[in-house]
């Protein structure tokens, strides 16, 4: 599952757990790693059969297999070859992946899992009917009541305010807070420390002349001209 940070992908690995428990799997037999815990960050590639060992000591078999939910794959060096080695041992693992999209391709993924040993889902944020359903509001009986177009727009603005992240729509009294911390995160984990960019403030400041021209025309040469005043 590849998809932007906070679009539900954990919360979509839980859901799987809960419908597998619910047709007669166990829970000891289902196995949920986050890689982006801190007590995992010295893992190297050296280490995957004490990670082998670890799990075959807590987690017990259903039907001669174990199912490993290994969440933010991408934090793991070499996160490919692990996998592949898992799904080489057997059938022994029913493995389900998530990586955050700015660091984990589509592409990316067919180099690493090659072989066409994997079923790949891009999870997204709420569409706008998925938003008005969460809201309640049913589209289809509009008619021609103006209260109702007026309160569709109403949601309408909030969409293209806020977004529609889902922790962002089930908590709209947080709404504003969370989307700024949002994109803090995603600014400084996902492109900053990502590509290595050592002038933070001078992106920052590029940033927010693209943000406060949104919908219009950027000239590249503008930029460049202002940045050199």
């Amino acid at each position: 599952m590849v998809g932007p940070r906070r679009a539900g992908k954990t919360y979509f690995m839980y859901w799987i757990a809960q419908d597998l428990m619910s047709k007669g799997w166990p829970r000891s037999s289902i196995v949920y790693i986050n890689f982006e815990d801190v007590r995992l960050s010295v893992l190297k590639p050296t280490d995957f059969s004490v990670f082998l060992k670890v799990i075959n000591e807590e987690a017990r078999e259903y039907n001669g297999r174990i199912l490993l939910m290994l969440d933010e794959v991408q934090s793991l060096p070499e996160w490919g070859r692990w996998v592949r080695t898992l799904l080489d041992r057997g059938g022994r693992y029913f493995v389900v992946l998530s990586g955050s999209s700015s660091k984990v391709r589509a592409s990316d993924v067919a180099t690493e899992l090659r072989g066409g040993r994997y079923i790949d889902r891009l999870v997204l944020p709420f569409s706008f009917r998925e938003f008005l359903r969460v809201r309640g509001f049913e589209q289809e009986f509009l008619g021609g009541v103006p209260e109702r177009h007026g309160k569709l727009l109403n949601y309408l603005r909030d969409y293209v305010l806020n977004g529609s992240l889902p922790e962002v729509v089930l908590k709209p009294e947080m709404a504003s807070d969370l989307v700024r911390t949002y994109r803090q995160t995603i600014i400084y984990r996902d492109i900053i420390e990502r590509y290595k960019i050592r002038d933070a403030a001078f992106f920052e400041t590029f940033l927010e002349i693209v943000e406060n021209n949104f919908g219009g025309y950027v000239s590249v040469t503008k930029l460049g001209n202002y940045f050199k005043s």
